[in-house]
């Protein structure tokens, strides 16, 4: 019995997505996310000669918004938007110029993302690629006494490009919203130094189907 009703669960669920991927309908989809930690470390500072007792927080902000078509039954192009937030803040103390010193670094990032998504008939499954351009700008503070305000070091702006894979389930929630969990893969490439950074990644997004 309880199977017999799981199988009518899953396929109403998959009633939502029947229309909802015909050729000529719209998709509104976004993310987010916020991630906090800090650690106390004791660091050897070679260029003085002296043990420092460094604390390190990190936070992190995360937004992504995305509009897309139906251009044909079950294929999408979609077009995104994202802005990320990432500051780091290192404390010493025992320091050669003073008793405290700080810094901080900061990355402003924003970048366009093209996308092709094609669903798996009407199960709900998807897959896609992206092409993902940005651009960041990185900002260094630092301070010597914990009274002072922040002084601004030079800063730099740099760009990157990134080709990213992913698959996911769109699980319906009513007949025009969404829930997406989607697992991915991505090659991100600096294009100021060439540098590669390969990463997989877990995302839960909402959809709202027009």
């Amino acid at each position: 019995m309880i199977k017999f009703f799981t199988i009518i669960f899953v396929f109403c669920l998959s009633l939502g997505a029947i229309a909802q991927t015909n050729s000529g309908n719209f998709l509104i989809e976004g993310s987010a996310g916020l991630s906090s930690k800090s650690t106390d470390n004791p660091v050897y500072t070679p260029e003085i000669n002296i043990n420092n007792q460094s604390i390190s927080s990190n936070f992190e902000s995360k937004l992504n918004l995305m509009g897309g078509i139906f251009l044909a039954d079950d294929f999408m192009f979609g077009l995104g938007i994202s802005y990320s937030y990432y500051e780091t803040v290192n404390k010493y103390e025992e320091t050669e110029v003073s008793n405290f010193y700080s810094s901080k670094n900061v990355w402003n990032r924003i970048a366009l993302k093209p996308s092709f998504r094609y669903y798996v008939g009407k199960t709900g499954i998807w897959s896609q690629v992206a092409y993902s351009y940005g651009s960041t700008e990185a900002i260094e503070y630092y301070k010597y006494n914990e009274d002072n305000s922040w002084e601004r070091a030079p800063q730099g702006v740099y760009r990157d490009g990134s080709l990213s894979y992913g698959v996911g389930y769109a699980l319906f929630l009513s007949e025009f919203v969404s829930l997406n969990p989607n697992f991915g893969y991505s090659i991100k490439t600096n294009f100021l130094d060439n540098h590669k950074l390969k990463s997989f990644n877990f995302n839960l997004s909402l959809a709202i189907h027009l």
